[in-house]
Protein backbone atom coordinates (compact mmCIF):
# COMPACT_ATOMS: atom_id res chain seq x y z
CA UNK A 1 0.00 0.00 0.00
CA UNK A 2 2.33 2.49 1.31
CA UNK A 3 4.50 1.36 -2.46
CA UNK A 4 0.99 2.61 -4.24
CA UNK A 5 1.16 5.90 -2.99
CA UNK A 6 5.25 6.72 -3.65
CA UNK A 7 4.22 5.92 -6.98
CA UNK A 8 1.35 7.86 -7.72
CA UNK A 9 3.17 11.04 -5.61
CA UNK A 10 6.06 10.38 -8.23
CA UNK A 11 3.86 10.61 -11.22
CA UNK A 12 2.32 13.38 -9.90
CA UNK A 13 5.12 15.39 -9.01
CA UNK A 14 5.74 14.64 -13.03
CA UNK A 15 3.00 15.83 -13.98
CA UNK A 16 2.50 19.03 -12.57
CA UNK A 17 6.36 19.80 -12.23
CA UNK A 18 6.10 20.14 -16.19
CA UNK A 19 9.09 22.90 -17.03
CA UNK A 20 8.15 25.87 -19.72
CA UNK A 21 5.90 23.34 -22.12
CA UNK A 22 2.91 25.27 -23.60
CA UNK A 23 0.08 23.17 -24.03
CA UNK A 24 -1.22 24.88 -27.16
CA UNK A 25 1.98 24.08 -28.54
CA UNK A 26 1.85 20.46 -27.27
CA UNK A 27 3.34 18.80 -24.40
CA UNK A 28 6.49 15.94 -24.63
CA UNK A 29 8.32 14.54 -22.40
CA UNK A 30 10.35 17.17 -21.35
CA UNK A 31 7.55 19.09 -20.51
CA UNK A 32 7.81 17.38 -16.60
CA UNK A 33 11.49 18.51 -15.99
CA UNK A 34 12.69 19.26 -12.52
CA UNK A 35 11.62 19.07 -8.63
CA UNK A 36 7.71 18.89 -7.98
CA UNK A 37 6.13 18.89 -5.03
CA UNK A 38 2.56 16.40 -4.74
CA UNK A 39 -0.19 14.66 -2.60
CA UNK A 40 -2.47 12.37 -2.95
CA UNK A 41 -5.23 11.03 -1.06
CA UNK A 42 -7.36 7.99 -1.52
CA UNK A 43 -7.70 4.42 -0.81
CA UNK A 44 -5.70 1.28 -1.03
CA UNK A 45 -7.02 -2.18 -0.64
CA UNK A 46 -9.57 -0.16 0.73
CA UNK A 47 -7.80 1.51 3.73
CA UNK A 48 -7.49 5.28 3.65
CA UNK A 49 -4.43 6.51 2.34
CA UNK A 50 -2.45 9.89 1.54
CA UNK A 51 0.70 10.81 1.14
CA UNK A 52 3.16 13.96 0.37
CA UNK A 53 6.24 13.73 -0.73
CA UNK A 54 9.01 15.46 -3.64
CA UNK A 55 9.08 14.16 -7.27
CA UNK A 56 12.20 14.83 -9.52
CA UNK A 57 11.91 14.25 -13.36
CA UNK A 58 14.90 14.06 -15.73
CA UNK A 59 12.61 15.66 -19.04
CA UNK A 60 13.31 12.68 -21.09
CA UNK A 61 11.07 10.29 -19.20
CA UNK A 62 12.32 8.76 -15.83
CA UNK A 63 11.57 10.18 -12.43
CA UNK A 64 12.12 9.41 -8.59
CA UNK A 65 10.68 10.00 -5.61
CA UNK A 66 10.61 10.59 -2.03
CA UNK A 67 7.44 11.07 0.07
CA UNK A 68 5.89 10.41 3.74
CA UNK A 69 2.59 8.22 3.48
CA UNK A 70 -0.27 7.17 5.82
CA UNK A 71 -2.15 4.26 4.91
CA UNK A 72 -5.04 3.60 8.03
CA UNK A 73 -3.50 6.24 10.25
CA UNK A 74 0.01 4.08 9.69
CA UNK A 75 2.50 7.05 8.89
CA UNK A 76 5.81 6.17 7.07
CA UNK A 77 8.78 8.52 6.24
CA UNK A 78 10.94 8.50 3.94
CA UNK A 79 9.38 5.99 1.24
CA UNK A 80 11.19 5.81 -1.95
CA UNK A 81 10.01 5.13 -5.54
CA UNK A 82 12.12 5.16 -9.47
CA UNK A 83 9.35 5.30 -12.57
CA UNK A 84 8.97 5.94 -16.30
CA UNK A 85 6.98 8.71 -17.80
CA UNK A 86 5.51 9.54 -21.39
CA UNK A 87 3.77 12.91 -21.89
CA UNK A 88 1.33 13.00 -25.04
CA UNK A 89 1.15 16.07 -27.61
CA UNK A 90 -2.49 17.20 -26.22
CA UNK A 91 -0.84 16.85 -22.70
CA UNK A 92 -1.95 13.90 -21.50
CA UNK A 93 -0.03 10.92 -20.44
CA UNK A 94 0.79 8.07 -18.33
CA UNK A 95 3.41 6.93 -15.78
CA UNK A 96 4.83 3.84 -14.26
CA UNK A 97 5.90 2.98 -10.53
CA UNK A 98 9.12 0.76 -11.57
CA UNK A 99 9.32 0.00 -7.75
CA UNK A 100 6.06 -0.98 -7.05
CA UNK A 101 4.79 -1.93 -10.97
CA UNK A 102 1.66 1.09 -10.46
CA UNK A 103 -0.13 2.04 -13.15
CA UNK A 104 -0.86 6.10 -13.73
CA UNK A 105 -3.07 8.76 -15.98
CA UNK A 106 -1.82 11.96 -16.07
CA UNK A 107 -2.20 15.46 -17.27
CA UNK A 108 -0.31 18.44 -17.77
CA UNK A 109 -2.13 21.80 -17.38
CA UNK A 110 -0.79 25.36 -16.67
CA UNK A 111 2.20 25.26 -19.37
CA UNK A 112 3.56 22.57 -17.23
CA UNK A 113 3.76 24.18 -13.98
CA UNK A 114 1.03 21.60 -12.22
CA UNK A 115 -0.50 18.74 -12.95
CA UNK A 116 -3.06 16.00 -12.13
CA UNK A 117 -2.53 11.96 -11.79
CA UNK A 118 -5.19 9.27 -10.91
CA UNK A 119 -3.82 5.20 -10.16
CA UNK A 120 -5.46 3.00 -12.86
CA UNK A 121 -4.72 -0.05 -10.94
CA UNK A 122 -7.64 -2.23 -9.78
CA UNK A 123 -8.29 -1.59 -6.14
CA UNK A 124 -6.64 1.65 -5.87
CA UNK A 125 -8.98 4.75 -5.62
CA UNK A 126 -6.72 7.92 -5.47
CA UNK A 127 -5.59 10.63 -7.27
CA UNK A 128 -3.16 13.44 -6.49
CA UNK A 129 -1.64 17.19 -7.52
CA UNK A 130 1.57 18.27 -8.06
CA UNK A 131 3.09 21.50 -8.26
CA UNK A 132 6.80 22.64 -10.05
CA UNK A 133 9.14 23.98 -6.95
Amino acid sequence: MKRIMIALFALAALVSGASAADEKNGCTNASIKGSYGLSLNGTTGGLPTAAVGLLTADGEGNFSATFTISVNGGVTTGVQAVGTYAVNPDCTGSATDSTDNLHYTLVVVRHGAEGFAINTDSGNIYSGAFKKQ
